[in-house]
C-alpha cells in the first residue's frame, strides 16, 4: 500500500465490543513509490506485542481479534493514486506456553 500505517490490534467479544486493546503497536512501513508515483515494490514490517494473562484467557474463552489500520497521508510530497490491486497482507502469528487445567 503507498501509505505508512498504524496497526491496532483489540480482543472483542462476539458482539464487537471490546474486552481488551493491544495497541497501537507501532506502524508498518508504506511501499516503495516508483517515478511514475505508483507502488514498484512491497516492503514487510514487524510489530511484536506481548499479552497479559487476562488477555490470553480472553481469548481462550471465545475473544476474537480485530485489527484496525490508520493511514499516514502526512508524508506525501504530491498526490497519490489508489488502485484496486493495492493491498495490504497481514499475518497474526503467536508464540506462547499456556497450561490448561495446570492446578488439577
Amino acid at each position: 500500500f503507498p501509505f505508512s500505517a498504524a496497526i491496532g490490534i483489540d480482543i472483542v467479544d462476539v458482539n464487537g465490543q471490546v474486552l481488551s486493546m493491544l495497541g497501537p503497536l507501532g506502524t508498518v512501513a508504506s511501499a516503495t513509490l516508483g517515478a511514475d508515483g505508483l507502488v514498484n515494490a512491497p516492503v514487510s514490517s514487524r510489530l511484536d506485542v506481548e499479552l497479559s494473562q487476562e488477555q490470553v484467557d480472553q481469548l481462550y474463552i471465545g475473544g476474537n481479534i480485530r485489527i484496525t489500520a490508520t493511514f499516514n497521508t502526512a508524508d506525501q510530497v504530491q498526490h497519490v493514486q489508489i488502485l484496486d490491486s493495492y493491498s495490504m497482507g497481514l499475518q497474526v502469528t503467536m508464540d506462547a506456553n499456556y497450561v490448561v487445567n495446570g492446578d488439577q
